[in-house]
């Protein structure tokens, strides 16, 4: 019988073999025995030549294999990662702290310690949305940790804010540049540049024109501009370097309780405020990928949970548990990531 390892090897990576090598498998007039010694046999020729692009899935909790190298539950345990944040990545050029893995509900805690001298409104902004901050980091560490090797990491946070700080904590061997208005927790390192920026007049004037970024975080800011998000879009796009990525994430024009709040004669979007802070203009996933394509970008990850506001009533709490039965369209946040 061959082993979890040979069999995840064999389903997964048997392709960075060659057609000539791994056909035999396939001969007729193998048996099952036969055929499982030439199974291990390639697994050991994969594992051997090609052991640096080999991911090993296994489950944070009981160290188990997952059953595929994208699985975020583990079938023995049933352990649950999806929202595990895991940044024990082996980056030598670009430090990450490696202390931070932690599962949600001690990185949502966390998060609220950060930020502990925080004002009533500023904390319940935070609270709101701290579950979409952990998505936020992990997505990035995953992206980070495609760009290992890169002496200088270069990621653009467009309308700086509590993301800002937390970039800057969990990677900080990069350079996190700023695009937009300021904000008094913006606090720059060395060599670090903030743009001020009104995206709704990138026309009249545009502050990075010759600058390249590896990572453009473009998150809670599409829904607030009142000109055509390819504008701006096209613009971040020309900055950033080959297979750079944007990071959007937004909330769910046609979410689940914004169809309840319709059905029963409410109007789920706020009215438009004097200071043009409000929403102008919220997206659907089909919409959003429409407009990367608009831009010359090709949609890498597209991902809808429901993480605002997860932590506060039994009702949201209750919400987020259920999400594997909700379909995806009716979640209410939008995590999508273009590549150039």
């Amino acid at each position: 019988m061959i082993t979890e390892e040979t069999r995840y090897l064999i389903r997964h990576y048997l392709h960075f073999l060659s057609f000539d090598e791994r056909s035999k498998i396939k001969y007729p007039y193998l048996n099952e025995f036969e055929r499982d010694e030439e199974k291990t046999r390639l697994a050991d020729i994969i594992k051997k030549k090609f052991k640096d692009q080999i991911f090993w899935n296994y489950c944070p909790k009981c160290k188990k294999l997952a059953r595929t190298p994208k699985a975020k539950q583990c079938r023995y345990c049933q352990y649950d990662w999806h929202y595990h944040l895991d940044m024990n990545y082996s980056m030598n050029v670009i430090p990450i702290n490696k202390d931070k893995v932690k599962a949600t509900k001690e990185y949502m805690m966390e998060i609220s310690n950060h930020f502990k001298d925080a004002g009533i409104n500023e904390r319940k902004y935070i609270e709101f949305h701290k579950f979409r901050y952990v998505y936020l980091i992990h997505t990035i560490g995953n992206l980070v940790e495609e760009f290992n090797g890169t002496d200088d990491l270069k990621i653009l946070d467009v309308g700086p804010a509590y993301q800002t700080s937390l970039i800057r904590e969990y990677f900080p061997g990069a350079k996190v540049d700023t695009l937009g208005f300021s904000n008094h927790r913006n606090n720059l390192r060395k060599g670090e540049i903030h743009y001020q920026q009104d995206l709704n007049e990138i026309n009249k004037h545009w502050e990075i024109e010759n600058k390249r970024y590896h990572i453009i975080v473009f998150c809670e800011i599409i829904e607030h501009l009142y000109t055509k998000p390819e504008l701006c879009l096209e613009k971040l796009t020309k900055s950033l370097l080959r297979n750079g990525r944007i990071i959007i994430q937004t909330p769910n024009a046609v979410a689940l309780h914004k169809r309840a709040q319709l059905l029963f004669g409410s109007n789920p979007f706020s009215l438009l405020e004097e200071s043009r802070t409000g929403h102008f203009r919220e997206y659907t996933s089909k919409e959003l990928k429409k407009i990367l394509d608009n831009v010359g970008l090709k949609t890498e990850l597209l991902e809808m949970k429901n993480y605002f506001n997860s932590n506060t009533s039994i009702l949201n709490k209750l919400y987020v548990k259920l999400e594997r039965i909700v379909p995806m369209q009716l979640r209410d946040g939008i995590t999508i990531v273009g590549i150039k």
